[in-house]
């Protein structure tokens, strides 16, 4: 309600009252909220807004780093939308504006999402990790995760478990659940899809979240806090 709030209150300022800066940070917090609270209409108010953003930018007055941010967003804001094609594309002009090792981590998601799991490969492949913050590992992990419970190739699996095992956190909601997906993984076999891998397929995408700084690790801690009390409350004495 406070976010719809000041939501409602943002959209009543006059247009020059508003700088781009803080439009382009008013659509980061849409794009936020929508991811968090299950929201697709902020999402889609996110999406307007980084549409509206990018319209209005010219190129001989705003940086190619700005632009390709504005881009990049815009990538979030689909593939939020499961508009994977849409989102591929975002993505890709981001690169071309801009080179950045973590819109290519997004654009691998996004990749194996839409079923182009050769390309998704190589990206994450030509991705140079020591570039990367924690939290941007962390969701470098959760991209190869998607890969190898898609493809189920040995290769992928195995290469998923050791990303995931070296990724930092001390939340311990976190590491209850990374440690479930280790197990998931290990337990995985190269062979047709089964109900469990589909199982973990739904939970690597329900919890990643398109903000890397989010929590400083790139989850929805809110929601898998939620799902570890229910399940918890759900078991036997």
């Amino acid at each position: 309600m406070i976010f719809d709030n000041a939501i409602s209150e943002y959209a009543k300022l006059p247009e020059d009252k508003k700088s781009t800066y803080g439009k382009m940070q008013f659509a980061y917090a849409l794009e936020t909220y929508g991811q968090v609270a299950n929201r697709p209409d902020m999402t889609v108010l996110a999406l307007e807004a980084v549409q509206r953003l990018i319209h209005e930018a010219d190129d001989e007055v705003y940086s190619a780093v700005y632009i390709a941010n504005l881009y990049k967003l815009l990538g979030d804001c689909e593939e939020g939308l499961e508009k994977h094609s849409d989102a591929i594309k975002a993505y890709k002009i981001s690169l071309e504006r801009s080179p950045s090792e973590l819109t290519k981590v997004f654009l691998a998601r996004s990749l194996c999402n839409h079923e182009e799991l050769c390309d998704a490969r190589k990206v994450l492949e030509s991705i140079d990790d020591s570039l990367l913050e924690e939290p941007g590992k962390f969701d470098l992990a959760i991209s190869w995760s998607v890969v190898a419970t898609t493809s189920l190739v040995a290769a992928d699996l195995r290469l998923a478990q050791k990303r995931l095992k070296n990724i930092e956190s001390h939340a311990p909601a976190f590491i209850q659940l990374r440690d479930r997906w280790i197990i998931d993984l290990l337990e995985a076999e190269p062979r047709p899809e089964s109900g469990k891998i589909k199982k973990l397929l739904r939970s690597l995408n329900k919890y990643v979240i398109l903000n890397p700084n989010f929590f400083g690790i790139g989850i929805n801690i809110n929601r898998i806090i939620d799902d570890t009390e229910s399940v918890s409350k759900n078991k036997p004495d």
